[in-house]
């Protein structure tokens, strides 16, 4: 079971106690604030006054000076904390993606993940150092309190014990209930407005703009209710909090009037007694949110665990007995958020050297079982194999190096047509390749717009395969290569891919090239239905021959 670890350095513990001390300074200044008003009344002489007045400012200096270095030691300790955890986050995250997308949307992973890691900077200012302080420091002003007055001592102990200890304790739970709820129902609209500004051009396009952007408000309506139901819990939370102080206030001061009429208390240190025990309720503010806080910041440490602490492991179907470059037998592979598998029972084995096709109607399963080959996910069952070991098992770094991949939908950087190009390399090289895929009348200076929005489709498609033409990679896995071009530049790249020795593997819906690949692999609804040449396929009169006898016939 992995779990975050949350660091308590010296800073966190210099700041304790900075705090106490800054604490009991306040305490001090206005205990003899308190005297001082006492003896005023009593006609002390101007004198005595001044020497009270000067430290009573001198008290607050040294309030001053240590409040600045409490915040200074405090924030240190939670920003260092904060860069802790990212990066252990970051060492978590790495092995299980991106197979945790298989289980998370990837709007919902993005909002768990930020927000909560932001929230955990609340560890430290509004859950420990809160109640760690306020307990010192109450603790040693009993101890002071009961040299004066026992009974004194004796209340604000009863006192700080519900303010600080049993009201939030009690509230924790609740507390904790509601965080929850608004947290679910924070992810629901942030998911469902991502949806709603990805898919704003196609909302327009069919017309459900107006009812989408209603499916929003009404997700933010529910967030907003949620978070009110929240602050209205902590009001109710805050006002039981000054509710006890203010008793406790009221019966400090019964008891008091008293004991000085008992002739037990000296009327001098009524004022001072009173004001101590004020000041000592006004440091316990802090307290207010402690009980939200706590829920918030467990809530984000078991969201953020439960996400590391996912399994992706696959599931051995078996060793690995085969001489090919890749090896797939009884391969099933299925999203979490999906009920039937995607893949079912694959078997293919493809030899280096080999030029494949992987074709098939929308849904057959044809990207997901490029992205296995990538080594982007696990499989559930089975075995898939690259050079004789199991792709999962495989050092992912030295893969990714070994592999040249295009995906159906590839991201394009503000910058020049040179940064673009993702690699290092000579001026002569890069115009070399840009030539290759018929794009040399870009200059290697040329600025591409965010996403590369001021080049065509088809230009970025080739400005894509240019990347991959500059790495020496000799395993090809292309998505869709030539969907966004003409005739004429398909028939350049697939005429340059075909002539290559390496391993190339292709998935596709065009049908005019199978005759050059070497083996085909037929896909529908997650299966393969058949798989061999061009010749074979053709003359087994399958699928395959069905298709292209229909295109034909339609031609």
């Amino acid at each position: 079971m992995k779990k975050l670890t949350i660091k308590f350095d010296k800073d966190f513990y210099l700041s304790i106690i900075i705090g106490v001390f800054g604490m009991l300074t306040a305490l001090g200044m206005f205990a003899l604030s308190g005297y001082m008003i006492s003896k005023s009344a009593l006609g002390t002489p101007l004198y005595a006054l001044m020497i009270l007045i000067v430290t009573i400012k001198l008290f607050g200096f040294v309030r001053a000076i240590t409040r600045y270095f409490e915040r200074l030691y405090s924030h240190r300790s939670t920003f260092t904390m904060l860069r802790d955890i990212r990066v252990e986050l970051f060492n978590h995250l790495i092995p299980i993606v991106p197979n945790v997308f298989r289980r998370y949307r990837s709007s919902d992973l993005l909002t768990q993940m930020v927000n909560n890691v932001e929230r955990l900077q609340n560890i430290l200012l509004r859950v420990y150092y809160p109640p760690i302080v306020i307990i010192l420091t109450t603790f040693i002003t009993i101890l002071v309190m009961i040299n004066f007055n026992i009974y004194a001592g004796i209340v604000i102990g009863i006192s700080m014990f519900i303010s600080v200890i049993l009201i939030p304790y009690l509230s924790s739970k609740r507390a904790n209930l509601l965080a929850m709820q608004v947290q679910q129902s924070e992810e629901d609209y942030v998911a469902e407005y991502f949806d709603f500004e990805n898919g704003r051009s196609e909302l327009k396009r069919f017309q459900q703009f107006v009812n989408f952007k209603e499916k929003v408000f009404k997700k933010q309506n529910q967030y907003e209710q949620k978070k009110y139901k929240e602050q209205k819990f902590l009001s109710t939370y805050d006002f039981m909090l000054n509710l006890s102080s203010m008793v406790s206030i009221w019966c400090m001061t019964i008891l008091c009037i008293w004991q000085i009429q008992d002739g037990v208390l000296n009327a001098v240190f009524f004022a001072s007694i009173l004001m101590i025990t004020i000041t000592l309720f006004e440091q316990a503010i802090p307290m207010t949110n402690v009980a939200f806080y706590k829920a918030d910041t467990e809530r984000s440490l078991q969201n953020i665990e439960e996400v590391i602490n996912q399994s992706f492991d696959e599931i051995n179907g078996g060793s690995v007995h085969s001489d090919a470059l890749y090896n797939a037998k009884n391969l099933t592979f299925k999203y979490d958020f999906q009920e039937r598998p995607t893949l079912k029972n694959i078997n293919f084995e493809i030899e280096k050297g080999q030029h494949v096709a992987i074709i098939g109607p929308s849904g057959s399963g044809k990207t997901t079982l490029l992205n296995l080959l990538m080594g982007l996910y696990s499989v559930n069952e089975g075995v898939l194999s690259y050079n004789k070991e199991l792709l999962s098992q495989i050092d992912k770094e030295a893969y990714v190096d070994e592999i040249n991949t295009m995906l159906q939908h590839n991201h394009y950087f503000e910058g020049t047509v040179r940064e673009n190009l993702l690699i290092e390399a000579k001026d002569e090289e890069m115009k070399q390749v840009l030539s290759t895929v018929n794009l040399s009348y870009l200059d290697l200076d040329q600025q591409l717009t965010k996403n590369a929005e001021n080049i065509s489709g088809g230009e970025r498609q080739r400005l894509s395969m240019a990347r991959l033409l500059l790495r020496s990679a000799q395993i090809w896995m292309l998505d869709e290569p030539t969907a966004s071009l003409d005739e004429h530049n398909e028939e350049n790249i697939m005429h340059h891919l075909l002539n290559k020795d390496d391993t190339i593997i292709i998935v596709t819906h065009n049908l005019k090239y199978l005759q050059s690949f070497d083996h085909i692999i037929v896909m529908n609804e997650g299966e393969i239905l058949e798989q061999g040449s061009y010749a074979q396929l053709m003359k087994d009169k399958g699928y395959l021959s069905e298709v292209i006898y229909y295109n034909e016939q339609l031609v």
